[in-house]
């Protein structure tokens, strides 16, 4: 692993304890608490204008903020790496892949981004479980894709590994 990046990763690492500290703190001596800080269905509780004030409404938010996660994390962990692995990268032969589909995956992900983001702030600025919600799918999913990509990893280093082998005994 890059040294580099370990170190961006403890300042990262750093700056986010240091944020959280801060804002306990801060809270911690405030005497009322917001209606941001509450948990659950509640009047005071507004995505994009609706109110989620019915225990129906508000598991149909948590559960499309769960998919809408996986979605997210396949947009950003495998379609945008790959824009900017093939796509924008210069040295790499485009010649077998479509133009049609390139154009039509990069304006896709691309407005997705945009219509995600609008939503999700407008989620994560309504109340902190949403804020809960959130962080905990990405953590869950970023696991899977991690693991997914690791196994990958190491299955392809498995059978180079073999066709080394191979072509030694010969």
């Amino acid at each position: 692993m890059s040294e580099q990046v370990k170190k961006c990763v403890r300042l990262l690492e750093c700056w986010m304890s240091g944020v959280i500290i801060a804002i306990s703190v801060l809270l911690y001596k405030e005497q009322t608490l917001d209606v941001f800080y509450r948990f659950g269905p509640s009047s005071s509780l507004v995505v994009l204008g609706l109110t989620i004030d019915t225990i129906a409404k508000y598991v149909s938010v948590l559960i499309y903020c769960f998919i809408n996660t996986c979605i997210r994390n396949i947009n950003n962990q495998i379609v945008t790496p790959w824009i900017t692995l093939v796509v924008h990268d210069t040295t790499v032969n485009k010649n077998h892949l479509s133009q049609p589909l390139i154009y039509e995956i990069v304006t896709i992900s691309t407005v997705y981004t945009w219509v995600d983001w609008f939503i999700y702030i407008n989620l994560l600025f309504a109340q902190i479980d949403m804020v809960i919600v959130e962080i905990t799918t990405e953590l869950i999913v970023t696991f899977f894709v991690t693991l997914y990509y690791l196994r990958i990893s190491q299955q392809e280093f498995n059978i180079n590994q073999q066709y080394v082998d191979l072509s030694n005994n010969i």
